[in-house]
């Protein structure tokens, strides 16, 4: 297989870096504790004074970016489930809603999160023609407490509460761990970025100094591609419709 081969970025349905496995989507704040039971624990094995965890979901109804020549053709069965593999073979990649959460979860010390990069980009060729193809029609949700907005300009994150305002992070010495929901925002001049990336947390420890620390999805880079001012097609009774 060709080291930029498509079908190389077929996703698998749970994912979570660090500290073992979890299913996805019991990863609630509550749950994400248990990874600090052992007080500094994490911070003994790996000199890291917190746990990040990256994660997916598998409940949404899922979109994808492909070549508008192949709407056509794309798979899907009874359910209304898009054949993910057929995609990312024929060179489509994912798109919001992808329901992906950072999670991370301090210990005693006091852990100030500087800022989350995006990292080890690699991409691949757009479609010439690119549309969205979807599981279900066009829809929207309640805004989560935490987002991390990504920014592929400069490859930068911004992490922003409900109301959008931005905010800083802490965790350990009793503060809450962090959930956050990421989001790849839209974008009507074409393509941000067509790409395969990682997510690089740099952090600053009352006691451990600065440091840096990758993340991905279980040794698995992520795609997310930005939606653009694209026609949007989806799956209804299983009839290909669209706008």
């Amino acid at each position: 297989m060709a080291e930029n081969e498509p079908s190389a970025r077929v996703r698998k349905k749970w994912y979570v870096v660090g500290g073992g496995v979890l299913a996805a989507g019991f990863l609630t704040a509550a749950g994400a504790w248990a990874f600090n039971a052992i007080p500094g624990w994490w911070d003994q094995q790996f000199g890291v004074p917190f746990n990040a965890n990256l994660a997916e979901y598998t409940d949404a109804c899922e979109r994808f970016v492909i070549d508008e020549s192949l709407v056509t053709e794309v798979p899907v069965d009874a359910e209304g489930n898009i054949d993910e593999a057929w995609v990312s073979a024929h060179g489509g990649m994912q798109t919001d809603p992808r329901l992906l959460t950072l999670s991370i979860v301090g210990n005693e010390e006091p852990v100030i999160i500087n800022a989350i990069s995006i990292v080890d980009v690699e991409e691949y060729p757009e479609p010439d023609s690119p549309v969205i193809v979807g599981e279900c029609p066009p829809m929207g949700g309640e805004a989560p407490d935490r987002t991390m907005v990504l920014n592929f300009a400069d490859r930068s994150t911004r992490i922003v509460d409900a109301e959008g305002e931005t905010i800083r992070m802490m965790v350990g010495a009793g503060a809450e761990p962090e959930v956050l929901d990421i989001q790849a925002p839209s974008t009507d001049d074409g393509i941000a970025c067509f790409c395969s990336w990682r997510l690089e947390i740099a952090w600053t420890g009352a006691n451990s100094g600065d440091g840096t620390l990758e993340v991905d999805l279980d040794g698995d880079p992520v795609v997310l591609v930005p939606t653009g001012d694209w026609e949007f097609y989806w799956f209804e009774d299983g009839e290909l419709t669209h706008f």
